[in-house]
């Protein structure tokens, strides 16, 4: 299936959208996705939440279904600040890596995601909505045929795309499902290593701009170039705190190399906001936003460019 160009801008911006909606309360979820998308989208699946010992959701993730279309969007939503679990299991689990064949035995013996990245997969696929009779989100996808099945989030669920797509695009063909599968990937981490990117670029590489990231954001440069996560604001003399330097240091010591799938991506050019206390601090904390991403897709380059594609 070839995209047009309202579709190229069409995806991303409602993915986005869908995106900052996994951030709400579960309940809440299913009237903001129609809300948000004036009830073109409604919730198909989930929400499901995993809740930690102290009551804070550290994994989340739901199905919602284009109305009158065979199109889904599969939403992961990415870290919260108070999730600790999410930080330390997820997040910053990057020392060592997992072969991708685990997954899909399609995939190169040398394709590997971080521990981090297994344990978020391994979360979401243990999903089970109990409104739905406690069903998997293998046996929803299960019951779909011919469909397209876009896969997104934003943060740790950019990271999780990736991985979560190929596994999707694995079960198509292992069940004959059919699906055009399209993963739509917000300021995402590297799920894993050069193989594990080169084999999902082999899988998506038609899917014209997938990988969308804030040029002034520091999450995408994690964990595949530390150095310009680093030095992001040092064009406007502000220097990278030490104790976020020495904590780079301390995760990523002795880990082996990653490499962010999608090339560069869809670049969106970020503005800087002046802040007078803790500068770096919110600076990175507003360029990594969700609410961040979705102006700048309103309203940034993106849309311009995809408007030149269809002269």
């Amino acid at each position: 299936m070839t995209l047009t160009a309202e579709q190229l801008v069409y995806f991303p911006t409602t993915m986005i959208e869908l995106c900052v909606v996994s951030y709400d309360s579960p309940t809440a979820i299913p009237d903001k996705v129609a809300h948000s998308t004036h009830g073109k989208w409604s919730v198909a699946w989930g929400p499901v939440a995993l809740v930690s010992d102290f009551g804070i959701i550290y994994s989340l993730m739901y199905v919602a279904r284009m109305e009158g279309s065979n199109t889904y969007a599969v939403v992961i939503r990415g870290t919260t600040m108070d999730s600790l679990t999410t930080w330390l299991n997820q997040d910053f689990k990057v020392s060592r890596q997992i072969p991708w064949s685990n997954w899909d035995n399609h995939a190169p013996a040398d394709a590997a995601i971080a521990e981090g990245t297994r344990n978020g997969l391994q979360d979401l696929l243990s999903m089970r909505d109990k409104h739905r009779n406690h069903q998997s989100l293998e046996e929803f996808l299960a019951t779909l045929s011919e469909s397209i099945v876009l896969v997104t989030g934003h943060s740790l669920g950019g990271t999780l795309t990736p991985p979560l797509a190929c596994w999707v695009n694995f079960l198509s063909r292992k069940k004959r499902l059919g699906f055009r599968v399209m993963p739509y990937s917000f300021a995402g981490l590297t799920p894993g290593n050069k193989p594990f990117a080169e084999y999902v670029d082999s899988l998506f590489e038609d899917h014209l701009g997938w990988r969308f990231h804030n040029t002034l954001d520091i999450a995408p440069y994690l964990w595949n170039d530390v150095q310009g996560a680093e030095n992001i604001y040092r064009f406007r003399n502000l220097g990278c705190p030490e104790y976020v330097r020495l904590a780079l240091y301390e995760i990523t010591k002795g880990a082996p190399p990653y490499a962010q799938p999608g090339g560069d991506g869809q670049p969106l050019r970020g503005r800087f906001i002046e802040y007078d206390i803790f500068e770096w601090d919110r600076e990175a904390a507003h360029q990594h936003s969700s609410l961040t991403y979705r102006a700048l897709l309103g309203e940034g380059d993106y849309q311009h460019a995809i408007g030149r594609l269809a002269d």
